[in-house]
């Protein structure tokens, strides 16, 4: 009888996922797994190793069929990827599309690490549309991997079956806490690299990321305005990122909402304006 995981937090990274079964590397191992929908062990050791497992259920007709158009979502700094359990259930309910949640070891490895896993992850999904849904963190990887995997020839970024994205709370100008705290050594043990590369300039953080090329749309928090928010970080905020920070140019749609950054996702008017946008192109 197998046991049951933990599902990979922090530790884990998906290089594949397919509805509830995924294939994770160990963020200091290097080894690979694949799990079942209950998170349990099925098979270990090297990437194909595991691949040729999962090929061999979904022959056997054990996979469910994913839809035509998937959605796929990331978890922000220090977060799993149960912390987007809600948005994909309230974005599946609304659509009938496959949605589905990438884990990655956010405070093990550099934001390069994350996004070429993304990309692994995307190579291995099927289907002729894909929008992606991040919070935070799961934003700039995002952004990371469309400046990597720009065609030069073509100017193309990433996957040609990318629709739509939706940002939530994106520190896409850095963040000021981040910078405040760089110094201090727990910080950096908390943060992990990803947290210490979101403390960088933010000219010389923006230099490493691409502004997509698909229709994108911005959610930000603004927690306590009438009270003001973290006196640490300039003008209106949700507690760890600015409004201002959240902001990129050429952005479809732009949404301020009164709630905290930590928990943007889980909130109504959050759920159905990424509803919205993924399927119409604008927020409200």
């Amino acid at each position: 009888m197998r046991l049951p995981t933990l599902g990979g937090k922090q530790f884990w990274t998906d290089h594949l996922v397919y509805g509830d079964y995924r294939i994770q590397q160990h963020a200091i191992t290097g080894q690979f797994r694949l799990l079942d929908p209950d998170n349990r062990k099925i098979a270990g050791g090297d990437f194909e190793r595991c691949r040729s497992e999962f090929r061999r259920r979904q022959l056997a007709d054990e996979v469910p069929e994913l839809t035509p158009t998937v959605v796929l979502m990331l978890h922000g700094l220090g977060r799993s990827r149960s912390s987007m359990k809600k948005l994909a259930k309230a974005v599946h309910d609304a659509t009938g599309w496959s949605v589905m949640t990438m884990e990655y070891a956010s405070t093990r490895k550099s934001i390069t690490d994350h996004a070429e896993a993304l990309d692994s992850v995307l190579q291995n999904l099927p289907g002729e549309k894909i929008h992606l849904v991040a919070h935070s963190l799961g934003n700039i990887v995002i952004r990371r991997y469309l400046k990597l995997y720009t065609d030069p020839s073509t100017g193309t970024q990433g996957d040609r079956r990318l629709g739509r994205i939706v940002m939530l709370g994106p520190p896409n100008q850095g963040a000021a806490m981040a910078r405040l705290f760089q110094k201090i050594k727990p910080f950096e043990w908390i943060a992990g690299r990803s947290g210490m590369e979101l403390a960088n300039d933010p000219e010389a953080l923006g230099r490493e990321l691409a502004v997509p090329q698909v229709p994108f749309a911005i959610i930000a928090g603004s927690a306590f305005a009438r009270r003001g928010g973290n006196p640490l970080i300039p003008g209106p905020d949700d507690l760890i990122v600015g409004v201002e920070e959240t902001r990129l140019p050429g952005a479809a749609d732009f949404l301020v909402v009164p709630h905290t950054h930590t928990w943007l996702m889980d909130q109504e008017v959050v759920q159905k304006a990424t509803v919205k946008f993924l399927k119409e192109g604008r927020l409200q």
